[in-house]
């Protein structure tokens, strides 16, 4: 090779170095921000989920009853509080449960139970790239058993 050819080769791996620099500043945000953003539909989903759980609990109840235990099955998974969270920074203080009687249907009235995740904080890891968020209310409704 000659020496000019040499040089060429150089010059265009010193490109290459600095467009790498230049796209790897928003390829590593954007890595972040996804991940940042998939835990917290992790976190949503799991909240659902734990709502459906506990409101589905109580449909099989009667009125009034269980409402202890449904909190602890909607923070824990269990109807004993004890352990883990399943999402942390979960508490039984951000689960309300309402009753609903009488709703109008077309085939006659039918009572509701419904139970509610309010005001969860979700941290985030990378508060440059995705902030810290509160969750909307999350929330279950299912027809309550004839008791």
């Amino acid at each position: 090779m000659r020496v000019a050819e040499m040089k060429i080769i150089q010059r265009l791996r010193g490109v290459a170095a600095v467009e790498l620099a230049i796209l790897l500043v928003p390829l590593v945000i954007m890595t972040f921000g996804m991940t940042e953003l998939g835990r917290a539909f992790y976190y949503y989903n799991s909240l659902l989920k734990s709502t459906r759980d506990a409101s589905r609990y109580l449909s099989m109840q009667s009125r009034g009853e269980g409402e202890a235990q449904a909190r602890c099955l909607a923070v824990h998974g269990e109807a004993v509080c004890g352990g883990e969270a399943l999402v942390p920074g979960m508490t039984t203080g951000m689960v309300q449960i309402a009753y609903e009687t009488g709703v109008e249907t077309g085939h006659g009235a039918i009572d509701l139970v419904r139970v509610t995740v309010t005001g969860f904080p979700f941290s985030s890891f990378v508060p440059l790239v995705v902030t810290d968020m509160v969750f909307g209310p999350i929330a279950s409704t299912m027809r309550q058993g004839s008791s």
